[in-house]
């Protein structure tokens, strides 16, 4: 048995040794891990096909609820929802009302049905965009500051654990047990939802403009600009200028803003996949949740983009199993064939047919189509995260339980 494992651990080593060799290179070069048309460049399939739809959320606002048992500091007070509560912050600072809340990451990705698993999230990423009359009321740092402060008035008005630190002034989320959760809040101007995607393909973390599109330079400026796949909830002051900027943006611009997205966030995991890093996780157990973790979230939005929702719950229970430290984490062995399986479904990704795109463009959106496919079957996720075939018109919620699902699949 011991020589089964070290064989099976050194062509796991192999794999992921030709993995970094492919990959890293790309990396340290800045060269993009996918193709995304030059500036300009037409996509055949889009041509005359006019602008955007009105945007239409995958994600309904219910769905950020926040659970009175672990949120409230009363147990009898009134129910309270994220994206009500942000609104109504965000109108507090500007002039005219109008704000559009954008929430991102894993955040939105981890959900169970239609609500999601506040467990899994760790951090809060918010984009907050107002008007240009907003912003000529005072510079971004003000408004940056004043926003923070709302919305830690804002929770405690509704008896919603927060805390602010006297350090950097940022807010966070508490709750019953202590934990606390950092809420990074975004300012850009409603225009950049539209003039960000002139800016996509320069690739770029700073971009020194005058006036500036945005507040907070970290994560990439360029993110901010629309994202058909993302959730927008606007106040309702707010509903018909989105609406107007959002139909105004060609299919053209918005199909190479995903690519370049889509492009950009497989990156992102390949930076946590490097030959340094792969060897360092294979010999430590922290390290190697650490690393993991990075590379699934990733493939979670990749999967979400892609509309194929059995990687998007394979992914998330492969979260689940390193959040309870229930991975394959035992010796260096299961730890090297874990990652092994991890980097070959990254690969996958990378080669994936990008046609869903257009779905989101054209307002036929993917709705997370469990009949997509990826060119590999995902029948080589790893045993512990790997489903069974599942039914229905809603996957997500038949597919609920994603321990047992990985359970009976390992049965299998």
């Amino acid at each position: 048995m011991l020589g089964s494992d070290a064989t099976a651990a050194t062509t796991s080593s192999r794999d992921i040794a030709a993995f970094c060799g492919r990959h890293t290179r790309l990396r340290v070069t800045n060269r993009p891990v996918t193709t995304v048309p030059a500036r300009g460049e037409e996509n055949p399939q889009l041509l005359n096909t006019g602008t955007l739809p009105p945007h239409e959320n995958w994600l309904p606002q219910s769905a950020f609820a926040l659970p009175q048992e672990q949120f409230s500091r009363y147990l009898d007070a009134p129910s309270v929802n994220l994206i009500s509560l942000l609104q109504e912050a965000a109108s507090r600072m500007t002039a005219d009302h109008q704000a559009v809340v954008r929430p991102i990451g894993s955040m939105v990705y981890a959900r169970r049905g239609a609500f999601l698993d506040w467990g899994f999230v760790r951090d809060l990423d918010i984009w907050v965009y107002v008007s240009p009359a907003t912003l000529a009321t005072a510079d971004w740092t003000d408004l940056h500051v004043a926003l923070q402060q709302h919305v830690f008035d804002v929770f405690s008005e509704n008896y919603v654990w927060s805390h602010v630190s006297d350090h950097t002034g940022y807010v966070y989320l508490r709750d019953q047990d202590g934990q606390r959760r950092l809420i990074e809040l975004k300012l850009a101007s409603l225009d950049w939802l539209d003039v960000g995607l002139d800016y996509a393909h320069l690739r770029r973390s700073r971009l020194w403009r005058s006036p500036r599109a945005a507040h907070f330079v970290k994560p990439r400026l360029e993110w901010a600009a629309h994202t058909p796949y993302e959730n927008y909830y606007p106040t309702a002051p707010a509903q018909a200028p989105f609406t107007e900027r959002v139909t105004a943006i060609s299919r053209t611009r918005a199909h190479a803003g995903l690519l370049h997205a889509y492009g950009e966030n497989l990156a992102e995991a390949y930076l946590a996949a490097t030959p340094g890093r792969m060897a360092v996780a294979i010999q430590s157990r922290r390290r190697f949740f650490r690393y993991t973790r990075r590379i699934l979230k990733k493939q979670l939005l990749l999967a979400v983009m892609l509309g194929h929702e059995p990687a998007r719950i394979a992914a998330l229970a492969g979260l689940e199993a390193l959040r309870d430290n229930d991975g394959p984490a035992r010796n260096a062995a299961s730890r090297s064939r874990y990652l092994a399986e991890v980097l070959h479904n990254l690969d996958i990704l990378r080669s994936a047919d990008a046609t869903p795109f257009a779905a989101w463009l054209g307002g036929n959106r993917p709705r997370l189509n469990p009949t997509a496919t990826l060119p590999t079957p995902l029948s080589r996720l790893p045993a512990s995260v790997r489903l069974p075939p599942q039914h229905g018109p809603d996957l997500a919620i038949s597919a609920a339980e994603p321990r047992r699902a990985a359970h009976l699949a390992a049965a299998e």
